[in-house]
């Protein structure tokens, strides 16, 4: 029996990667907030546009992960070398993040 969160998954697998994402990321005041050396993780991060963003603007120690697989695999795609996963690969430390759990 297909769940909820299974028909969601399959939804983003199907078209996530064609949908266009403009809300805007409000750096000034991210910066304000965190310094590029902060850790962040956006869980749910999809194709990755914010990660992109973020590592556009200096911020280096970030990681996303998301339900998706289709996704996660388009965020490689976009964004090598940045750390990515599927929920079974979030824990409490990010991978290659160097974060204490």
């Amino acid at each position: 029996m297909r769940t909820d969160l299974d028909q969601q998954i399959e939804y983003w697998n199907r078209v996530g990667s064609t949908k266009s994402f403009l809300h805007p990321v409000n750096l000034d005041r991210l910066s304000d907030l965190l310094a590029p050396t902060a850790s962040i993780v956006d869980y749910g991060c999809g194709y990755g546009r914010v990660l992109k963003i973020l590592f556009e603007h200096g911020y280096r120690n970030i990681a996303g992960f998301d339900l998706a697989p289709a996704m996660v695999e388009e965020a490689r795609q976009r964004l090598p070398g940045v750390e990515l996963g599927r929920r079974a690969d979030f824990t409490s430390s990010a991978p290659g993040c160097g974060w204490s759990e």
